[in-house]
């Protein structure tokens, strides 16, 4: 009998199909190709996340082997560049990428175990080393492990590492593959063209300004009201920071020998010097300069919800600059899983670099916490018309199902859908249209996530029903669009624990939940306000579940809304979990002036005649 042939992507020029194929997760069979993988001899390695326990040890594991890295990387840094920065100087600018590393190869690396684990005999087509790429930045890292070509690359490295030989090919560079779709890179486009009218604006209107804002992640107008109440100034003199092409000099030949502390850290070790990006290596002192250059002048404060991450890497600098001057750096919470999932990796990364935490309502304020509850910048200025739009002709107006999406390969593990579990996601999906009566299948508007990542949703929806309703993106860049849809609904449903929800929630408007809590684990702490959800008949732990309630409240919306009890528990959680306050603007305000006060307090000390910041208002 021959061996099986193990595929680890999609990349069919690397599969031999004479052979009988493992595939090594979901992600190698994509949904356009049913009929033509469908006709193949092959097997479906089981998900090794589809054990609870093993999520929950990776994600103390991954953690802990996070910080070990991040100080080895520290010190070599330090060396590199002749300087003596702190780890928070490096955790800010490089934490994002090595977050990311270190999540992914820990998700390959354990693909790879256990399918060998099982069939220790498999062949398998690996990339060749001269078709390897190194990123420039972390944005290209994280927007690559989207595709299949990088991730055959990572999976034919562990392979090597792993003592394993197989006959390679040459494929294309990455730089030669397309990394995002039509959407991702209009958004980058657009975002450029917006930075720049920022970065005018926010220099002219008041260059010395104290507080500076950046990725807020609000409507425009909040963000307006934020910046007169804060005489604050939004954006930076933001430039574009590309990596060069690597030097494959002693500098980057050395990351290969840091030190280690187990197996699997010698194989992220091992292949450092190919994922490593430039900008902070052979880009790292002339990136530097450029921004200190453009950004003379660095604000006491320093605050952002988004820009800690992916995409504007400038900031990323100054921040790092400024947090070794002793100004402040603020996160604001974004997304909905903080407070809520056992394990989320953002929150924690931000909780490490920023001062102050703030949240939508959720966090412990004790002083040595660093976390303070504020209203949700996202829902300031939300208002939605009395009466009710689900209140009056509620029978005929469309019941709007809010649905998600993952890249097929894993980016983070956290709670959530891990790498090929997002089938199981699908397939819950499935079952609930299923068990819907068909008579409300017209009624149903089925709004999708507006990135794809090869799921062909449209595909999958359309083989449910026809009859669903599939709408179209085509305002996808509109802020408002989604609030603006919401009114002409009369009911939501929402599949999954994310931000969206909370949102729905907070405004009062009908919803129906339901997800998989085996997929979607829950801090303790989170767990009673979601339990109270389940009581009163919000949020459901099946499809069929979910489908019943909708089926039987989607005609009496009122009498079920606006019961005393369920309403009781949708405003305690809502204000548990996305705070909102008509009087948002002054307690931002009044929030930030003592974060301020707190660098007076410290510049006056060092320097009696300092003036203040803020001035009066």
């Amino acid at each position: 009998m021959s061996a099986l042939f193990l595929a680890t992507t999609a990349l069919e020029e690397f599969w031999d199909r004479d052979k009988e194929i493992l595939f090594l997760g979901p992600w190698c069979m994509k949904a356009d190709k049913h009929p033509f993988w469908n006709n193949l001899r092959y097997r479906l390695l089981p998900s090794p996340w589809d054990d609870r326990s093993t999520r929950e040890e990776a994600f103390q594991y991954i953690e802990a082997c996070n910080n070990r890295m991040l100080t080895r990387l520290s010190r070599y840094l330090n060396l590199t560049h002749h300087s003596s920065y702190s780890e928070r100087y490096w955790r800010i600018l490089v934490g994002p990428w090595l977050m990311h590393y270190v999540h992914v190869l820990y998700d390959r690396h354990l693909h790879l175990t256990s399918a060998l684990r099982e069939y220790p005999d498999l062949e398998s087509i690996v990339l060749h080393p001269r078709s390897y790429s190194v990123p420039t930045d972390t944005d290209e890292f994280v927007s690559s492990i989207h595709y299949d070509r990088a991730n055959l690359q990572i999976f034919s490295q562990l392979l090597s590492s792993m003592g394993y030989k197989f006959p390679d090919k040459a494929s294309l560079p990455i730089a030669n593959i397309p990394q995002h779709d039509f959407r991702s890179n209009a958004i980058r486009i657009f975002n450029q063209a917006r930075n720049q009218l920022e970065d005018f604006w926010g220099r002219t209107w008041n260059e010395k300004a104290p507080v500076l804002l950046s990725g807020m992640c609000c409507d425009a107008d909040v963000l307006s009201k934020l910046k007169m109440t804060l005489n604050a100034r939004h954006a930076i003199q933001e430039m574009p920071l590309k990596g060069p092409a690597p030097a494959w000099d002693e500098r980057r030949s050395e990351l290969e020998h840091l030190d280690t502390s187990d197996a699997f850290e010698r194989h992220l070790v091992r292949w450092l010097p190919h994922h490593f990006p430039t900008l902070y290596l052979e880009g790292y002192l002339a990136a530097r300069s450029q921004v200190l250059k453009k950004n003379p002048n660095i604000p006491p404060i320093l605050m952002s919800a988004t820009d800690w991450g992916l995409g504007k890497e400038s900031f990323k600098f100054l921040a790092a600059e400024a947090s070794v001057r002793g100004h402040r750096l603020i996160s604001i919470q974004h997304g909905g899983g903080y407070g809520s999932v056992l394990f989320q990796p953002g929150e924690i990364f931000e909780r490490h670099i920023t001062d102050t935490f703030i949240t939508w309502g959720w966090a412990d304020q004790r002083a040595d916490s660093g976390c303070r509850n504020m209203p949700a910048l996202k829902m300031a200025t939300r208002r939605f018309p009395k009466p009710r739009p689900w209140s009056q002709k509620s029978a005929g107006l469309p019941i709007l199902f809010v649905a998600t999406n993952q890249a097929r390969y894993l980016q983070r593990i956290h709670s959530v859908p891990l790498a090929g579990q997002w089938e199981d996601y699908f397939s819950w999906q499935t079952r609930f249209f299923k068990a819907l009566p068909v008579a409300l299948y017209k009624k149903i508007r089925f709004r999708r996530h507006p990135v794809d990542y090869d799921m062909n949703t449209q595909l999958r929806i359309s083989q449910i029903s026809p009859d669903i309703k599939v709408e179209r993106l085509k305002n996808k860049f509109t802020r408002n669009f989604f609030y603006e849809r919401l009114k002409s609904c009369s009911l939501t449903v929402v599949d999954h624990c994310d931000t969206a929800f909370l949102e729905i929630l907070a405004a009062n408007i009908p919803t129906v939940l339901f997800w998989d809590p085996q997929r979607w684990l829950m801090r303790a702490e989170a767990l009673p306000y979601y339990d109270d959800l389940r009581r009163v008949g919000i949020l459901h732990d099946s499809p069929e579940l979910a489908a019943n309630k909708v089926a039987e409240v989607h005609d009496q919306l009122q009498i079920w809304w606006d019961a005393p009890e369920l309403q009781a528990v949708r405003k305690e959680f809502a204000d548990h979990f996305c705070f909102t306050d008509d009087a948002w603007t002054d307690i931002w305000g009044r929030e930030i002036r003592n974060e301020v006060a707190l660098i007076e307090k410290r510049a006056f000390s060092e320097n009696p005649k300092q003036t203040e910041f803020m001035g009066e208002h």
